[in-house]
């Protein structure tokens, strides 16, 4: 079990690792940065120079954080985590040890993790994404019903940088209902997230204020009350 320095700046996730800061990215299949290797909890990654053709540098820019390299899913999805933002903490273990207070949600694998939300009493899949500062949704209904949030400036790697029209959503995962943020994706990305057949996408709003265990070696996510106490191990 590690415990590392947990940071959100910019809206963005971050590892405070002995090299730099990485973003912690679940929608990103691998690892970059530099060096040869990046080692978490005893697990080992090799590091990749690019994602979707995007280098750090590149993601950096849009970013707006001087951050070193970013976690990926070939890394995250080999740990059990606890993030902790009220403790800007985050615990790591390669054992199913950690856990957080609440309801556990299925995680479904491999590969991009996904979660089940209920908006307005209906239940979604929903792709959990650390990486983005949004969440997302495919639903042609849901802008004309919640509250405009304002317009926010948000990029994908292999696009580019796009400006999204945002509404205030009530969502529900495990018991715990959290107002976040909302924008629709734009074309062609809104296109490749109805191939998931999923309904949206969470960002990393969901882990502000609160405890959240994401833990796929026992294929849960747990979202925990805000303040929560501290993670704890078996």
């Amino acid at each position: 079990m590690t415990t590392i320095p947990l940071r959100f700046i910019n809206d963005h996730l971050f590892f405070e690792l002995p090299d730099g800061l990485f973003l912690v990215d679940t929608g990103a299949p691998q690892t970059l940065g530099p060096g040869e290797t990046l080692t978490l909890a005893g697990v080992t990654v090799p590091l990749q120079r690019t994602f979707l053709g995007a280098t750090v540098e590149a993601i950096r820019g849009f970013v707006g954080v001087p951050f070193t390299g970013l976690v990926g899913q070939d890394l995250l999805l080999q740990l059990d985590i606890v993030f902790d933002l009220p403790r800007q903490q985050a615990t790591v273990a390669a054992l199913p040890t950690l856990h957080v207070r609440g309801e556990p949600v299925e995680l479904r694998g491999p590969g991009f993790p996904q979660v089940p939300v209920d908006i307005d009493g209906q239940r979604h899949q929903f792709l959990l994404d650390t990486g983005a500062q949004l969440s997302f949704f495919q639903l042609d209904e849901v802008p004309g019903r919640f509250e405009p949030a304002g317009t926010v400036v948000d990029f994908f790697p292999g696009f580019g940088s796009f400006e999204v029209d945002t509404f205030k959503v009530p969502v529900t995962i495990g018991g715990v209902t959290e107002t976040l943020r909302f924008g629709r994706l734009p074309f062609p990305l809104d296109q490749l997230l109805g191939l998931t057949g999923t309904g949206g996408i969470v960002g990393a709003e969901l882990l502000v204020g609160r405890q959240v265990g994401f833990f796929p070696l026992r294929h849960e996510l747990v979202v925990g009350p805000r303040d929560d106490n501290a993670a704890r191990a078996d």
